[in-house]
């Protein structure tokens, strides 16, 4: 099956290096898979970014193709151009717009390099996040640790899933990018899971590669499950604990890893986006009581990228949970949606008007089809 990976490095690979050259730096940029049936049509829609490219396009451009173009967003004060477009003619491709590639601009800010290999440079550190019993709600287990999908568990795009349960003894695995790609940043990684399993590769060892190829240290969290049984907040509370743990750890650990302490960010998706956002609401308030050096180190993230996350809203969409109180203070977040996602993209929309209104950067992408749980699989409806 095709992933994304492939697809980046495939149209990348030549003249984003080029570009990099040149600008010394990417803020972000969006894979978009078009039909161009009008140039006119895009160039209108488009705006300032499609004219630049516009201009670069052959006018002997296929009719109906495919372009790859750069999303140029003001965010930071960087500017960057974009190269010639990469065109296509092979409609098979899923349509695609920003999703994650229009997440870096969030998450990495001007903080990321273009990296050629999605294969990180060496196998992941796993580190332990507790030395006993872990602080706050214990995850109901029923057995050991394990793959809890089955021989015939639900395929996602027609390949099979880890779904990991029964995480007692919770853990970070560190993936590095190679030295020569390694810009400095970090993210940890909340995958989804309704706080019952851990999508464990769709959502956390695909997504931690994918990190290593732009040159960033991935810290793949896995968080205690599953405690859903417990309701909210207490579904919650453990998982945010052990990522506050783990944003700590990896200050902790910043000279070794060869991270800047000032750009850890949080990224998650479903139950792991529900996570991720509490995780930055509470920025730094800690939700357990310090219990060795590493906890000397501040728990906030310094930006959140929220990716189709639950539990935000009310059960209607009306209005924010009670615990979602946003001020000036909370950091930079990105959230990307599907209208027709069953768990409500309400939760992002709210969250971020309610950023909006505090004055915090944040980016919102609601995207018509998409469902829930694509990352980078490749699906119709995406």
């Amino acid at each position: 099956m095709t992933r994304l990976f492939g697809i980046y490095e495939m149209v990348a690979g030549g003249f984003v290096n080029d570009i990099f050259e040149l600008t010394n730096g990417l803020i972000g940029m969006t894979l978009i898979w078009d039909k161009l049936a009008k140039k006119e049509t895009v160039l209108k829609k488009g705006g300032q970014a499609d004219r630049w490219i516009m201009k670069l396009a052959q006018k002997d451009q296929p009719k109906n193709a495919g372009i790859f173009r750069f999303h140029l967003v003001a965010f930071g004060g960087l500017i960057f151009m974009p190269g010639p477009p990469f065109i296509t003619t092979d409609f098979r491709m899923i349509r695609i717009t920003s999703v994650f590639f229009s997440l870096i601009q969030l998450c990495v800010l001007p903080l990321l390099t273009y990296g050629q290999s999605a294969t990180p440079s060496v196998e992941p550190q796993v580190i332990k996040l507790w030395k006993a019993t872990p602080p706050g709600p214990a995850s109901k287990t029923n057995g050991p640790e394990k793959d809890l999908s089955g021989p015939n568990g639900n395929l996602v795009a027609g390949e099979k899933v880890i779904r990991l349960g029964n995480v007692s003894s919770p853990e970070i695995h560190v993936y590095k990018p190679k030295k020569e790609l390694a810009n400095g940043a970090a993210v940890v990684i909340c995958p989804g899971g309704g706080f019952t399993i851990l999508a464990w590769d769709l959502e956390g060892t695909e997504v931690a590669e994918w990190f290593n190829s732009i040159g960033v240290t991935a810290v793949l969290l896995k968080y205690r499950v599953p405690t859903g049984y417990l309701g909210s907040p207490g579904k919650w509370e453990g998982p945010v604990i052990d990522t506050q743990r783990a944003i700590s750890m990896a200050r902790q650990n910043a000279e070794k890893w060869g991270i800047d302490r000032e750009r850890i960010g949080v990224l998650g998706f479903s139950a792991g986006g529900e996570t991720a956002a509490m995780t930055s609401i509470k920025n730094g308030k800690r939700l357990y009581d310090a219990i060795d050096r590493a906890d000397e180190q501040s728990c906030a993230p310094n930006f959140a990228a929220l990716i189709y996350p639950g539990g935000i809203v009310n059960k209607e969409g009306t209005r924010l949970q009670k615990e979602y109180i946003v001020n000036a203070q909370t950091p930079p977040t990105f959230f990307a949606h599907a209208a027709n996602d069953p768990v409500k993209c309400e939760a992002s929309v709210l969250l971020f008007l309610a950023l909006k209104r505090a004055k915090v950067k944040s980016e919102l992408h609601i995207y018509h089809d998409g469902g829930h749980g694509y990352v980078f699989e490749k699906q119709k409806n995406v």
